[in-house]
């Protein structure tokens, strides 16, 4: 009996969907334009092209109908699927999926609902935008990679995953938008054996060693502060985005290089500001959250006194977008 208890009260606990989950959920249902439309044939919502409603989560699905202006109707069924929350059960080695199958918040509608105007009844299920919207966000590195290069035409990459960036999006166009953002990405304990020059004094040095492969160097940390503006066009769930970055690179490095009979000891911290390349691209993968990829090329250096003629940045990104009302 206390085995069976202890059962039980596992089951009720780790079950995702009843705990995540609510009884409702918030769809947000949008048009081209002004329409009213009818929510399951009686509730009635008229002159807007953004409506936010809450529905009961259940397997039946739900009726929309356009309405124009001589009442004449156009019908859309909207089919509940599972809700991802039901898989967060593998966790627990699918114990949970006892309780959540019999509760129909195992049940979830599309969080956006767009209802083109066309002579099908298809609706889509991204996030319609309109021209003057704004958005605010903010973006978490899930992969840092850090590439340098020095006058030997050498390079080498480390990488790690901390940083935040901060932004704001302009639509200029219904699918057209403007974006600035500024950001911090940081790297610590990096790769050993990469080679990179500094200033004139101790690039003689590190010449000498190079050439005869005596010498260490550790990169310490490295990170990059950036602000950047990029024009961005946005297909459904994916955005294409390019533009330019105003970027400056810290790194902390410690060298030893062994020149017989004595070995030289430094710590060193080189900052180099540069102008940037931006190409990055972004996926929807829920009501807020994108996943996506940046690659960020310097091409331009403002720091007369580096020998580094090239930092390239490629990062793995979460970002969260969130509609300003």
């Amino acid at each position: 009996m206390k085995y069976l208890l202890f059962f039980l009260i596992t089951v009720i606990i780790t079950s995702c969907v009843t705990i995540f989950n609510r009884k409702t959920q918030n769809v947000f249902i949008q048009t081209d334009t002004k329409k009213t439309i009818l929510i399951n044939d009686l509730d009635t919502l008229k002159n807007e092209r953004e409506y936010k409603v809450r529905f009961l989560r259940g397997y039946n699905p739900i009726k929309i109908s356009i309405l124009d202006t001589l009442n004449q109707r156009k019908d859309y069924s909207i089919q509940p699927t599972l809700s991802t929350t039901l898989f967060f059960n593998l966790w627990n080695y699918g114990v949970g999926y006892f309780v959540d199958y019999f509760s129909p918040k195992r049940f979830s509608y599309p969080n956006y609902i767009y209802l083109k105007e066309s002579k099908s009844n298809k609706y889509y299920t991204f996030q319609k935008t309109y021209k003057n919207d704004f958005f605010i966000g903010f973006g978490i590195p899930l992969f840092n990679n850090f590439t340098s290069s020095n006058i030997l035409n050498q390079s080498k990459s480390t990488a790690n995953a901390l940083g935040i960036s901060l932004f704001v999006d302009y639509y200029y166009l219904k699918n057209s938008f403007l974006s600035v953002k500024v950001g911090q990405q940081n790297v610590l304990y990096g790769i050993e054996d990469s080679y990179y020059t500094y200033s004139n004094e101790i690039n003689k040095m590190l010449y000498q060693a190079y050439k005869k492969q005596i010498f260490s160097d550790i990169i310490i940390d490295a990170s990059s502060t950036s602000i950047s503006i990029t024009n961005n066009h946005q297909l459904r769930k994916l955005q294409l985005n390019y533009g330019l970055g105003l970027t400056s690179y810290n790194y902390t490095r410690y060298l030893e290089l062994d020149f017989t009979p004595t070995t030289s000891k430094f710590l060193y911290h080189e900052n180099q500001i540069n102008i940037d390349l931006i190409f990055s691209t972004y996926y929807l993968i829920g009501k807020h959250a994108n996943i996506g990829v940046i690659y960020r090329p310097s091409f331009f250096s403002l720091t007369n006194n580096s020998n580094q003629f090239m930092n390239n940045f490629f990062g793995i990104d979460l970002m969260f977008r969130f509609k300003k009302h």
